[in-house]
């Protein structure tokens, strides 16, 4: 709750008014298109994805991208994927919770570093015409000698971003209504920060 999924919904009214196709893999199953139309987007022009699989999903987004650009060469594309941190491997997925055979360390890592390659491999296909929007978890490492955060998935996703804003809630907005608090939003902080990727 710091905004990443807001901070989503606004890329895609912005993509969408510029005539670029929107394409959600909505990993968490918690896109609000209500919300999103009331932004002035359009949720039926969406190409929508739905799954917390992370290969299934990867492979979805593939074959999305090349179907809009076999129609449109000249299309342009956003691709959401809302969140990587909310995506699991196919292992974890199948996997029995009294199973004793546990799924393979890093197995979800490994997975989201696949995506990740595929996207550059679309991203080099077709040369300045994707943009990705990708949210993540930073949780807090917990443990013996351990200090700092940690982001779920691995370093695979900061490793190919050219632009990371990491978001922090510092303060939820309530006010009372018939004598109870309602939430009424959030006051977050934006921090950008410019990888080795970037050219701006």
């Amino acid at each position: 709750d710091s905004g990443k999924s807001t901070l989503a919904a606004e890329l895609m009214v912005a993509a969408q008014k510029a005539q670029a196709q929107v394409i959600v893999w909505d990993s968490e199953d918690k896109i609000d298109v209500g919300r999103l139309q009331t932004m002035g987007g359009k949720p039926e022009d969406l190409l929508l994805i739905k799954t917390n699989e992370i290969l299934r999903g990867g492979e979805m987004l593939r074959k999305f991208v090349i179907a809009v650009k076999d129609q449109d060469p000249q299309a342009k594309i956003l691709l959401v994927w809302d969140s990587a941190g909310g995506s699991q491997s196919r292992t974890h997925a199948e996997r029995e919770l009294d199973n004793e055979k546990h799924a393979q360390p890093g197995q979800d890592a490994k997975e989201i570093g696949s995506v990740m390659k595929m996207l550059v491999a679309l991203i080099n296909k077709y040369p300045d015409s994707i943009a990705i929007y990708i949210a993540n978890q930073v949780y807090a490492k917990i443990g013996f000698m351990m200090k700092g955060d940690a982001a779920s998935g691995g370093s695979k996703l900061e490793f190919h971003s050219s632009y990371i804003v990491f978001l922090k809630r510092i303060k939820v907005l309530t006010k009372q209504v018939k004598g109870a608090e309602v939430k009424t939003g959030i006051i977050t902080r934006a921090s950008v920060y410019k990888n080795h990727l970037s050219r701006g």
